[in-house]
């Protein structure tokens, strides 16, 4: 029964729409700035790698709620420091939080910041592990800097490429806490996730069936989708 009013669910349908966002924008946005970074990062003329390291991984051991916090005063409408920027080019200020076109962006902003820096170390760390015999090599050979990144670093990396998007899409499939705390999953349940509304009917309406059967379908998710990335 529980599984039957899950496909019937309206609010469970845009809940799903809202995560397949969040885990777009977590595959096609933050990996590849993560990546870019990292290559930033590892080129020889950067110095202070390891100061940029741990800067680069201070969002992810600073509490959400502190982030989250900071995120609502920059996407204020009348006083945030980003409407107060876009006021000096002339354009209306936006109400990020309390739009349902916006609301999603507005997560999505808050987990690229938090989330790019995590992973550009993985990504580091997998650029560090390649030998610099192989773009030597391709420099004698008349090689450019981008044929060097697509044949050399890019198939090297598919190890740490394959590792990052599957922890990227579980988290993503997961996230909790940034719209939580950001929007509360609205406005309409704009920026519900799934584990949000899981939370909502089990913890807060305490109807524990119809919650598990959310969980079951999410861990189904995940493990598909993490096969399929296999």
């Amino acid at each position: 029964g529980n599984y039957g009013e899950l496909f019937q669910d309206a609010t469970f349908q845009q809940t799903v729409m809202n995560t397949l966002w969040y885990s777009s924008a977590s595959l096609f946005l933050v990996c590849p700035l993560a990546l870019v970074l990292a290559a930033i990062l590892n080129s020889p003329f950067v110095k202070y790698k390891s100061l940029f390291r741990a800067l680069y991984f201070m969002p992810i051991i600073t509490s959400v709620v502190v982030i989250a916090i900071m995120f609502i005063l920059l996407y204020n409408r009348d006083y945030g420091l980003i409407n107060a920027t876009l006021r000096r080019f002339g354009i209306q200020p936006l109400d990020w939080l309390g739009s349902t076109d916006l609301s999603k962006i507005a997560v999505i902003g808050l987990i690229t910041w938090r989330w790019t820096g995590h992973h550009a170390v993985f990504f580091l760390a997998g650029l560090q592990s390649i030998p610099r015999e192989l773009y030597d090599a391709a420099m004698v050979d008349g090689a450019t800097r981008g044929q060097s990144f697509l044949r050399i670093t890019i198939p090297m990396l598919r190890p740490v490429i394959l590792f990052v998007g599957v922890i990227t899409l579980i988290g993503s499939v997961q996230i909790f806490e940034e719209p939580y705390i950001l929007t509360a999953g609205g406005p309409a349940d704009s920026s519900l996730s799934i584990a949000n509304y899981l939370y909502r009917v089990g913890i807060s309406y305490l109807r524990l069936g119809y919650g598990a059967t959310l969980g079951f379908v999410l861990f189904g998710a995940i493990l598909f989708f993490s096969i399929l990335q296999m």
